[in-house]
Formats: C-alpha cells, sequence, structure tokens
C-alpha cells in the first residue's frame, strides 16, 4: 500500500502515513494534541507515531516533560517515580517507552536503597 500524499510504502490497517502524517482513512481520526507543529521548521504534524519531522527531520519527543519530571522522581524512588515509569513505558513513541522503562526499574532501586538506608 502507498501514502496517496507522499507515495512511500505504508503498512495495511495503518491509521496514518508514519512519513509524511496524513490520514489514511476517509473518516475523520481524532487524536488529543494533533496536528501540532514542529519545534524546530514549525512544519504541522499530523500524527503521533511520526518520530522525525517529516520537513526537516527533527526528532522529538512528545512525553519531553513526563519524562523529565520521570527522572526526577525516579532518582527520589517511591511510588510516583513508579508512576511516571509505567505511564510513559505503556505509551506508542519508541523513546517514550525507552524512558518509561529506565524510570521505573530506576524508582525500583532507589526506593530499595532508600529502604535500606
Amino acid at each position: 500500500m502507498k501514502c496517496p500524499q507522499c507515495g512511500r510504502d505504508i503498512e495495511e490497517g495503518d491509521r496514518f502515513c508514519k512519513y509524511c502524517g496524513t490520514a489514511l482513512k476517509d473518516e475523520e481520526v481524532s487524536v488529543i494534541g494533533y496536528p501540532k507543529e514542529c519545534r524546530n521548521c514549525r512544519a504541522i504534524i499530523k500524527s503521533p507515531e511520526i518520530e522525525y519531522c517529516p520537513s526537516c527531520g527533527h526528532r522529538w519527543n512528545p512525553y519531553f516533560w513526563q519524562t523529565i519530571i520521570g527522572y526526577i522522581f525516579g532518582f527520589l524512588g517511591g511510588l510516583i517515580g513508579i508512576a511516571f515509569g509505567i505511564y510513559l513505558w505503556t505509551r506508542r513513541e519508541p523513546a517514550a517507552r525507552h524512558h518509561g522503562m529506565i524510570i521505573f526499574i530506576l524508582s525500583v532501586v532507589m526506593g530499595v536503597l532508600w529502604a535500606l538506608i
């Protein structure tokens, strides 16, 4: 299957083109927070499934502040850090999933260390 906008190959069943963000179904798909614009070149991003800006190639993490706060609570240890870790770990974006796993493990380890002190 090819994207009608950019012509690149896409997988069957995708709702958005992962390269340009074009909606692939006729029905309107509503995703909270989208469309948004790239912080680097101000291009419009239509899908949360795109990791790179189709115009300039800028990579971003839409869960930037959640990741920062998660690391802070992760170093402090405890349930809030674990909750942020689980939240990020269950997101679709690979970067958010990666940081969520690290925050979860960090929170557990730091919680155990704080309990031993």
